[in-house]
């Protein structure tokens, strides 16, 4: 499969992500634009360059081999359901709808009123799609500057709101985008859009770096009151997008040991309590925290 792994590496998609446990291209399940339809093209044209056989099901994923092996796979896989009685409920920490999975709603997005003269600045750095949907409601100029964003949630708020995109992440993580970004941003004075509190450097990393970096706060995650303290079902699967989902849960909920936790990245797992090892999902979406709890429901 070198040639698979060619094609992963080629491509830079934000409405796809690549299973390699799966042999699989997942689609996007909330995506609004005609923006899929293209990197579908892409991936399918990639694939046929490298005479790689797949198949597109009715969402839309993308699944490597003939139709035949995808039938005898899908008929194992239900082999191995049956076998399993009951399944275990998945909840999602925020107000983000994803399908068969129960939104919490601990946590809402606080804007901080900010004067902002984006008209100083050549590019808008984005680490969160948080940060981008607050902008966009404040400042509808912002529209006119290129933006960096550091993985595809954020990258998919810019391109829903009209943003110009002109680069994502590759490792997803603050750090090390803030690396990635020293070449494409010499020379440039910029802006990073962030929450009240971060878990990385990656505005004084620029900074040490020789990039022109100002830094704005723009919104901060509350949790909101609760008026009992938080009960799930035994068993349940918990998914948390950032390390303030993490401290709202244990703010409202006592953890059970039949819990499971699934995390969005290291940043988010590693804001556990001590005793609790989540589960992190294999790319930095709720899409693939969402496939890693389904696995996890059926243990």
């Amino acid at each position: 499969m070198n040639g698979l792994k060619s094609v992963v590496e080629q491509l830079s998609t934000i409405y796809y992500e690549y299973d390699a446990a799966q042999q699989t291209f997942w689609a996007d399940s909330n995506r609004q634009d005609k923006n899929y339809s293209l990197e579908l093209v892409s991936i399918t044209h990639q694939l046929r360059s490298h005479g790689i056989e797949y198949s597109v099901d009715q969402e839309g994923n993308i699944r490597i081999g003939s139709c035949a092996s995808w039938t005898k796979r899908l008929c194992e896989r239900g082999a191995k359901l049956l076998e399993r009685f009951t399944c275990s409920p998945i909840y999602v920490t925020g107000d983000t709808l994803l399908s068969g999975a129960k939104p919490l709603g601990l946590f809402e997005i606080k804007p901080i009123p900010c004067t902002i003269d984006l008209s100083t600045y050549d590019a808008l750095i984005f680490t969160s799609k948080n940060a981008v949907e607050v902008l966009a409601a404040t400042h509808p100029e912002w529209k006119l500057k290129p933006s960096y964003a550091i993985a595809p949630q954020s990258a998919k708020a810019l391109k829903r709101l009209g943003g110009q995109l002109r680069y994502v992440g590759k490792s997803h993580y603050g750090e090390s985008f803030a690396h990635e970004l020293v070449s494409q941003l010499q020379g440039m004075r910029t802006l990073y859009l962030r929450a009240k509190e971060v878990a990385s450097e990656l505005g004084a990393i620029l900074r040490d770096q020789g990039v022109a970096c100002d830094e704005a706060v723009i919104y901060e995650p509350c949790c909101k009151p609760q008026s009992a303290p938080l009960v799930l079902p035994r068993k349940s699967v918990v998914i948390f997008s950032a390390p303030s989902n993490v401290n709202c849960f244990f703010k409202h909920a006592r953890w059970d040991e039949s819990y499971r936790a699934v995390a969005i990245g290291t940043t988010t797992a590693a804001a556990f309590p001590e005793g609790i090892t989540p589960v992190i999902a294999e790319h930095t979406s709720l899409e693939s925290c969402l496939r890693k709890a389904r696995e996890l429901s059926y243990m």
